[in-house]
């Protein structure tokens, strides 16, 4: 089952100040981000938390396909001392994207 509707409060929206503009509302998508890839992967919030821009550097391809497996590079855990890459699900990829 898909998901077509969720709440903003799920984004923590706030208002900002933009020239010209007043104030306008923006939505921040990192709770839902956080939630998704852990439920998707079985990796632990505190590392989704401290994923680094690097997290994609073993996927090769422009287009991912949601349904194929790629590597995620994590470069922080509790246990491992050193980074390490578990295969998950393109459509992480996409989230974290």
């Amino acid at each position: 089952m898909d998901v077509n509707l969720v709440p903003a409060t799920f984004f923590f929206p706030h208002e900002t100040a933009v020239k010209g503009k007043g104030n306008i509302r923006l939505l921040r998508p990192n709770c839902i981000v956080q939630i998704i890839t852990a439920l998707e992967t079985g990796i632990r919030h505190q590392h989704i938390q401290w994923l680094d821009v690097t997290f994609n550097r073993y996927v090769l391809v422009q287009n991912v396909i949601p349904e194929d497996l790629y590597r995620l590079f994590v470069n922080t855990d509790k246990v491992r001392k050193q980074a390490w890459t578990p295969h998950v699900a393109g459509r992480v990829i996409q989230v974290l994207k």
